[in-house]
C-alpha cells in the first residue's frame, strides 16, 4: 500500500507567508513546494483587501470542521492544532497539520464536499467566506490563476490516488478470484470422492450435502456449562449449528433449543435439577449429559437422552449430536 496523499483541499503553506496570512492572504502550497521567499507563495497577494479572512475560530478537540456532501460555503485555514480527514465510511484518510488550508477546492469547483474533517485536539483556523474570495478573485487574474493552477495540482493527485487504488483492487481480485477456483477444485474434488464412495453421482452427492448443511445451520443447540473455556469450545466443535450458551441452569431455562447439553456438576442449578425443569415443560426435548464425574448408570437414572464424557472426542461427539438431533 502507498503512503496516503494529502487529502484534497489541505495544502501546507510556507512559514514565511504564514505571519502575512494570518491578516489579509491566502496562500496555497504542498509541503514539497514550500519555499522561503519564493515569489509565487502567495495565490491572492493582489487581491486586497476582498481577500481578508472573516474571522478566526476556535476549534475545540472532535469539533467538526466540514461536513461530507455539504455545499463549500467556507474555506479555513489552519494555524495551529491538527485536523483529520474522514472518507465517507468514516475511515481516516489523512491528518492535516499547520499551516494548510481546508476545504478550497469545493468553493473552486461548486461541488459539495467530499470528505468530512474534524479536530483532533484544540485548534485555531482563518474563516474565509465564499462571496469574499470570489470578489477578490474576480479583481485578480493573476491570483485566479494560480487558485485553478493549485485545483489541477489537486485533481492530478486524486486522479493518481484513484488510479494507484484501482491497480490494487484489481490485483486483490485476482488474488481472491485464484483462491476462489483453488477452493472450487477441492470441492470438486471432494464431491467426486464422495459420490464414489457411496456409489452415487455428483449431483446426488452435492444435494445430499446442500440438506445436511441447510438443515445443520437451523438446529439450535444450547449448551449449558460453568466453564467458559468448555462453552468455547463445544462452540467451536458444533459450528455448522445455531449454538446458544448458558452459563448456568438458570439462565438455560430461558431459551427454547432444539437440543440442550449439560454439565452435571454446576453451581445454583445442576444438570440433574435442569433436566427435571425441562421434562417437566419440555418433555420432548433431547438433553445430553456432559462430565466427567458420573456413570452410565447415573445418566440412565435420571433419564438423559445420551451421555458426553470429558475429555470430548469430536467425532464422536458431534455423532452423538446428530442421532439426538434427529430424534426431533
Amino acid at each position: 500500500m502507498t503512503a496516503p496523499r494529502r487529502p484534497f483541499g489541505a495544502r501546507l503553506l510556507s512559514e514565511p507567508d504564514a505571519g502575512a496570512l494570518r491578516s489579509r492572504f491566502l496562500v496555497k502550497r504542498t509541503r514539497e513546494q514550500a519555499h522561503p521567499g519564493d515569489p509565487q507563495d502567495f495565490a491572492l497577494r493582489r487581491a486586497g483587501s476582498n481577500a481578508d479572512p472573516e474571522g478566526a475560530r476556535c476549534l475545540e478537540e472532535g469539533e467538526v470542521v466540514c461536513v461530507a456532501n455539504t455545499p463549500g460555503d467556507e474555506m479555513y485555514i489552519l494555524l495551529s492544532g491538527e485536523a483529520v480527514v474522514h472518507a465517507p465510511d468514516d475511515s481516516e484518510i489523512a491528518r492535516i497539520q499547520p499551516v494548510a488550508t481546508i476545504g478550497e477546492l469545493s468553493i473552486v469547483t461548486k461541488q459539495p464536499r467530499t470528505s468530512a474533517v474534524k479536530a483532533t485536539q484544540a485548534s485555531n483556523v482563518l474563516v474565509f467566506k465564499k462571496l469574499a474570495l470570489d470578489m477578490a478573485l474576480k479583481t485578480d487574474a493573476d491570483a485566479q490563476a494560480k487558485i485553478l493552477r493549485n485545483v489541477v495540482e489537486i485533481l492530478a493527485g486524486k486522479m493518481n490516488d484513484d488510479t494507484e487504488r484501482m491497480r490494487e483492487y484489481q490485483k486483490e481480485l485476482l488474488i481472491t478470484q485464484d483462491a476462489v477456483s483453488q477452493l472450487q477444485k477441492r470441492v470438486d474434488r471432494a464431491l467426486s470422492l464422495l459420490a464414489k464412495e457411496t456409489g452415487t453421482d455428483m449431483d446426488t452427492a452435492k444435494a445430499r450435502i446442500d440438506e445436511q448443511l441447510s438443515s445443520s445451520s437451523d438446529r439450535r443447540v444450547l449448551v449449558v456449562d460453568d466453564e467458559e473455556s468448555v462453552r468455547r469450545l463445544l462452540c467451536d466443535i458444533l459450528a455448522e449449528y445455531d449454538v446458544v450458551v448458558a452459563k448456568d441452569g438458570a439462565e438455560a431455562l430461558e431459551t427454547k433449543p432444539d437440543l440442550v447439553i449439560t454439565d452435571i456438576k454446576m453451581p445454583d442449578m445442576d444438570g440433574y435439577t435442569l433436566l427435571t425443569k425441562l421434562r417437566e415443560f419440555h418433555p420432548n426435548l433431547p438433553v445430553l449429559a456432559l462430565s466427567g464425574y458420573v456413570q452410565d448408570s447415573d445418566i440412565r437414572e435420571y433419564d438423559f437422552d445420551g451421555f458426553v464424557a470429558k475429555p470430548i472426542q469430536a467425532d464422536e461427539f458431534k455423532n452423538t449430536v446428530a442421532s439426538a438431533l434427529a430424534t426431533r
